[in-house]
């Protein structure tokens, strides 16, 4: 054999082997795409659980807060329909008190100057 086909046979071989390690890269690099697409689908689906969960806590918590601002507005409600009632039953009463004070006074005038007996 002379030198070229030597030469030639070289790089034939030396084609194939490339052509051999391509074909293995490109079988490692679909494996490889295949697992990474499976790690992030499982991350994936494990944040969105995760977030669903956050979701459901907050809405729990909004609901009770909710709940607790509609129980304080109605007791501030009763409260004040209740301050109202006792308003208005001082006014009344201060009204009363002073008709009664009035005809205690007029009472006392008469008794302390009597009218001239006639």
């Amino acid at each position: 054999m002379d030198n070229e086909q030597l030469k030639h046979d070289l790089g034939k071989m030396m084609d194939q082997r490339f052509e051999m390690f391509g074909a293995a890269m490109d079988q490692r690099f679909e494996a490889f795409k295949v697992d990474i697409s499976a790690v992030v689908t499982g991350n994936c689906a494990e944040l969105h659980t995760q977030i669903q969960e956050v979701e459901t806590r907050i809405a729990d918590r909004l609901n009770a807060v909710e709940s607790a601002v509609k129980r304080l507005s109605e007791a501030q409600t009763t409260h004040l329909k209740s301050l109202l009632t006792f308003m208005e039953w001082a006014d009344r009463t201060d009204e009363q008190t002073t008709n009664i004070l009035k005809r205690l006074e007029a009472i006392e005038r008469r008794l302390t100057n009597p009218p001239a007996a006639a």
